[in-house]
């Protein structure tokens, strides 16, 4: 009986990884966890020009869950960067791709040696995959240049 109630004290002086310390602020998420939904994965094809014009072909919603791809890369010059935002314009999450008018194609002419090359594009397709949340109401896209970013395109998404 004793175990029991010093595993109960033991247990009822932890705190959640969500109750806030004392003298910090409780900073609200912009887009947090929804649990009483299906998950939902959203999944847009866009053109991409070398003036930087920006074309969505179609989107497509799906009952699914995204794997963990890790923390994101930092972008490069040249990168897109996929912000979507709340109605406040507050960042839900981003997604980096690399710059899509560069590919590295690898061949062999001899079959005895492979050889990869660099292709610069005037028009790219590509896909862009992120997990839906209801408060995403906002696509800002930016292309990063040597100068800082540069504005390409805003897209409401609902």
């Amino acid at each position: 009986m004793a175990l029991l109630a010093g595993l109960l004290v033991a247990l009822g002086g932890c705190r959640s990884k969500k109750e806030v310390a004392e003298g910090e602020e409780a900073t609200a998420m912009p887009c947090p966890p929804i649990r009483d939904v299906a998950p939902q994965v959203l999944l847009m094809n866009f053109e991409f020009f070398d003036n930087d014009s920006l074309q969505m072909l179609n989107t497509a919603m799906n009952t699914a869950r995204l794997r963990n791809r890790g923390d994101e890369a930092e972008p490069a010059v040249g990168d897109l960067v996929f912000s979507f935002q709340t109605a406040s314009r507050e960042e839900c999450t981003r997604v980096v791709v690399p710059n899509p008018l560069v590919r590295q194609v690898e061949f062999s002419e001899d079959r005895r040696q492979l050889e990869t090359r660099t292709i610069e594009l005037e028009v790219a397709i590509f896909s862009v995959r992120v997990q839906f949340h209801p408060n995403m109401r906002y696509l800002q896209v930016d292309r990063l240049t040597p100068e800082g970013m540069k504005p390409i395109r805003t897209l409401l998404l609902h």
